[in-house]
């Protein structure tokens, strides 16, 4: 059974993972089932900016000044929203960004951030499938997707490591009671009291 309802006050939740992954998705599914508003730091960059199809040296621009996407999520006064962004931004092959910086993470005022994961294949059909929408995206190998997630992975772990802002792993197998429930098993570390020390949990 699908468990819908999340009681707790303050939920912000940052879904981080690479391009494909299922993260808007995923937020879609949970926003479904719950009050929740979803924003998007890709499509924020650029209404901050005022760059709705920005070139590959503007695109580089916007996240040099992420910050300001920064303030605005920590000035957003609804404490229930979920967040998505790319955990690692791939400009090209060898040219690439990590999408959150440790000051972008404890900026954003988050209660928990959960680093989605899928195989390989799967996110490999999706930017595919994708392909019709977003044309500017890379299309990887399967390998390197491996290699961009265990990176991605890492990353986002030492993070949250400094920043002390609990960690979750999720993949996303595309089964819908499991994403739903993401809440309510973050739930269950609430109430053991084990939710600081929640580095790295996969859920």
């Amino acid at each position: 059974m699908i468990v819908s309802k999340f009681n707790d006050a303050c939920m912000r939740i940052f879904f981080v993972g690479l391009p494909g992954v299922g993260k808007t998705s995923v937020a879609k599914l949970i926003a479904s089932h719950n009050s929740f508003e979803i924003l998007n730091i890709g499509d924020l960059m650029k209404q901050i900016q005022y760059a709705s199809s920005p070139s590959l040296d503007r695109k580089k621009e916007i996240f040099a000044k992420r910050a300001n996407v920064t303030k605005y999520i920590s000035e957003n006064t609804n404490n229930r929203l979920l967040i998505t962004g790319h955990g690692i931004v791939y400009f090209d092959k060898d040219d690439y960004i990590v999408g959150s910086t440790p000051e972008d993470i404890e900026g954003m005022k988050l209660s928990s951030l959960i680093i989605m994961e899928a195989s390989p294949e799967i996110i490999y059909k999706r930017r595919l499938d994708d392909m019709h929408i977003r044309s500017d995206r890379i299309i990887e190998n399967e390998k390197v997707i491996k290699e961009n997630q265990q990176n991605q992975r890492r990353y986002y772990i030492d993070t949250c490591k400094k920043t002390k802002i609990p960690t979750f792993i999720f993949n996303n197998s595309q089964n819908i009671e499991n994403s739903v429930n993401i809440l309510m098993k973050i739930q269950a570390f609430v109430k053991n009291g084990a939710l600081s020390d929640c580095i790295g949990i996969e859920i």
